[in-house]
């Protein structure tokens, strides 16, 4: 028996250092699909409370290219009336693996309206991908009176990739005047987004940030804010370092909200100083891990905060043991969206022995069922 036990602890180990290859995603699919059966089996989750896990259990697995057992899962699992979206979400992840023949087979095991935003879904995620072409073949299968919206959403895409003459293209396929006006603008404000290299940088980045918070709730100091950010930001395209520290000494002086922290950390991290974003990070932690989510900022920044930014910006400056002493504590405050976040971006960096360490201190199958989707659907890499 020992000799079993060791035979297999030395294969996981080997799992675990093999890097973002298919034999490491299949092995985190089979441990989702065993979590996600013991969450189905716990007598006291309502079946209202399922759909999260379920849902994401199904879009991991049909990402690690196991759509059937993703389907038949949500088929068994959900109600009738959540079983579209989850479908949807299924044949969305199918379209990023580029399993475009098996997303539009999913697509047709839908009803209804449900049926076209999945399609446009799969079409989105086709030009995402920088399938241009399939993403416009795509479009004619998508019912008239939803196709504008699909459309706007694809050429959106098409401008992010730097693909304007397609998205020109695209623009003119589209009936509604303003859905064309939309597209336009969205090109003119990426066009003319504000470059560090410009003379007036700082300027118009107060601008737009006072256009994008509204102006009674743009407050002396955040301008200020956003004046000593813009002028970091010039001082880190001319590599002026001793410009640079000096500015950052006064924003980090200048606001202790937990927003500013992020957005200087992030920074310090361009600047190469991850010892001084380490410490502001630290401080966006305690905060969160306190569930003290009041700020005179928006409350809207707060989602920018959990966003995949703060956890790959956690995953790469935070040393490994120290981020696992923060899980229990997170998970103590309801944030697994947080740990399965620096789970996805340790995973991305090839650490799955780290990922696995988070991994086993869940005690709780359904954020297991989190943090392994998670980790399945993030930007890894996964071809041998």
């Amino acid at each position: 028996m020992q000799h079993i036990c060791a035979a297999a602890m030395t294969a996981l180990a080997m799992i675990l250092h093999s890097g973002a290859d298919p034999a490491q995603q299949q092995f985190w699919a089979d441990r989702l699909e065993r979590d996600i059966e013991m969450v189905l089996a716990d007598e006291n989750v309502a079946p209202g409370q399922r759909r999260h896990p379920v849902t994401l259990a199904g879009m991991g697995l049909a990402r690690a290219g196991r759509a059937a057992e993703a389907i038949a899962l949500c088929r068994k699992a959900l109600e009738e009336k959540d079983w579209s979206a989850a479908a949807m979400m299924i044949a969305a992840e199918q379209s990023e693996a580029d399993d475009v023949e098996g997303a539009l087979k999913t697509c047709g095991m839908i009803q209804g309206d449900v049926q076209q935003r999945a399609l446009a879904l799969v079409a989105l995620r086709q030009a995402q991908r920088g399938d241009y072409d399939d993403a416009m073949k795509l479009v004619e299968r998508i019912a008239p009176r939803f196709r504008d919206s699909a459309l706007k959403r694809i050429a959106q895409a098409m401008i992010e990739g730097g693909e304007i003459e397609t998205a020109v293209k695209a623009q003119r396929m589209v009936t509604d005047a303003e859905v064309r006006g939309d597209i336009r603008q969205f090109y003119v404000r990426r066009r003319d987004a504000p470059d560090p290299a410009d003379p007036d940088f700082v300027e118009r980045s107060v601008a737009e940030a006072r256009d994008r918070w509204g102006s009674h709730r743009f407050s002396d100091e955040d301008e200020q804010f956003v004046r000593l950010t813009s002028r970091a930001k010039v001082a880190l395209h001319e590599k002026n370092g001793a410009e640079f520290r000096r500015i950052m000494r006064q924003a980090v002086d200048l606001s202790d909200d937990p927003f500013a922290k992020f957005v200087l950390a992030t920074l310090y991290d361009a600047g190469g100083e991850r010892d001084k974003a380490l410490r502001l990070l630290r401080g966006v932690l305690t905060t969160y891990s306190k569930k003290e989510r009041e700020s005179n900022v928006a409350s809207g920044l707060f989602r920018i905060l959990s966003s995949e930014d703060l956890t790959k910006l956690l995953a790469r400056c935070m040393p490994a043991e120290e981020l696992h002493r923060w899980v229990p504590k997170l998970v103590e405050a309801g944030l697994v969206d947080m740990v399965a976040g620096i789970a996805a971006g340790l995973a991305a960096q090839g650490k799955f022995t780290d990922v696995d360490r988070i991994y086993r201190a869940l005690s709780d199958p359904s954020h297991r069922v989190e943090v392994t989707a998670v980790v399945l659907l993030a930007e890894v890499d996964w071809k041998p």
